[in-house]
């Protein structure tokens, strides 16, 4: 049984995800390629609309792409739009998650958004500065 709880990454194919991504980006491929092969990489998790596996590829995805410094508008407008119609937190409640879990669930989603609303020139700039 794998392992989960109400940080983005607090679940085991946000682990693996993770660990994907930070290979993937050092390809020599456009951010749309990028997403191509982590969409074949994770093909159920990717498509399956409503389920937590999901919904934590997206917003996994969103975060790590900022983080590093890739911009796809795509994937990030899917996670906002993740956040924006509850749909992580839905999926979690069916699960049975906590409601003190979700609460921090939804703590951590709602500074995700936050940062994914920041322009990436901007962390780009702050990264350079530091």
């Amino acid at each position: 049984m794998g392992t989960w709880g109400p940080g983005l990454y607090a679940n085991d194919l946000a682990k693996d995800l993770k660990a994907t991504i930070a290979s993937v980006v050092k390809l020599p491929m456009d951010a749309t390629r990028l997403v191509s092969l982590l969409e074949d990489s994770f093909p159920g998790q990717s498509s399956q609309k409503g389920d937590d596996e999901y919904t934590t590829f997206w917003l996994v995805v969103a975060d790590q792409f900022h983080k590093l410094g890739v911009s796809d508008r795509d994937v990030f407008e899917r996670a906002i739009d993740i956040v924006d119609t509850g749909m992580d937190l839905a999926c979690l409640e069916r699960r049975e998650m906590s409601a003190s879990d979700r609460r921090k669930r939804e703590k951590a989603l709602a500074e995700l958004r936050d940062r994914l609303m920041t322009p990436l020139v901007l962390v780009l700039k702050f990264l350079l500065t530091s």
